[in-house]
């Protein structure tokens, strides 16, 4: 397995940082920290990588503007980066893109990705988009306006060894983690799955959920260059 130390806001990880390590299940890193260059990054450098545990950080589009919001513009560019680095892009990305193509070009929506390594040692990518928007994330500007995503994401782990049962997580990102009323007042993120209109046939006996913190709204210290949140 492989740890990943250090790993920085505005440039993630170098090949040079990978180093052995114990093994681990599961890292997470708050939402808005890593630019979406940077993922592409890591994600290069951990295919060298013959095994580690799941990752689950929260996206921003670059490392020098305040907003961490994604036009589809910018989502579709990401995951034409993110689709050449696994051989599952189709199965991995290809329900998000779905989604993706229904959305108003003038929508702003906040990401995270979980990604790791399945058994057969291939590179596997989930991105997903935030659900609730936070008190941070009201805007008069649509720029700097969350778009509540219509999107409920779960990932399924099969263990190589059958004699263990599959574990199913779902992704989200800080106020999707949080008993809140949506804008259309659909079911939040937690409840949708114990609800009439859950999409997922059969749906799974267990859920473990998966969060990255909040960090909004964020500023640059003057100090280190790094972002911090208050």
């Amino acid at each position: 397995s492989a740890l990943i130390s250090p790993m920085l806001p505005d440039n993630m990880i170098e090949p040079s940082l990978l180093r052995s390590g114990a093994p681990f299940d599961l890292l997470t890193f708050p939402e808005a920290f890593a630019p979406a260059s940077s993922l592409v990054t890591v994600l290069n450098a951990l295919r060298r990588v013959p095994s580690f545990g799941c990752i689950h950080v929260g996206l921003r589009p670059d490392a020098e503007h305040e907003s961490h919001l994604f036009s589809p513009t910018a989502i579709d560019a990401l995951l034409n980066e993110l689709a050449p680095l696994t051989e599952r892009a189709d199965e991995d990305l290809g329900g998000f893109r779905t989604w993706l193509s229904r959305q108003n070009a003038a929508h702003r929506f906040n990401l995270g990705c979980l990604f790791t390594k399945d058994s057969d040692g291939h590179l596997r990518i989930c991105v997903h988009p935030k659900q609730v928007r936070s008190r941070f994330e009201h805007s008069a500007y649509l720029e700097n306006h969350l778009a509540e995503a219509d999107l409920v994401t779960l990932v399924t782990l099969d263990p190589s060894d059958n004699r263990f049962l599959s574990v199913t997580v779902q992704p989200l990102i800080c106020s999707d983690a949080l008993n809140l009323r949506t804008d259309d007042l659909r079911p939040n993120p937690l409840a949708v799955l114990g609800g009439a209109d859950n999409p997922f046939t059969p749906s799974p006996d267990h859920v473990d959920i998966v969060s990255v913190a909040t960090c909004t709204p964020q500023v640059r210290s003057a100090r280190v260059g790094r972002r911090n949140s208050r």
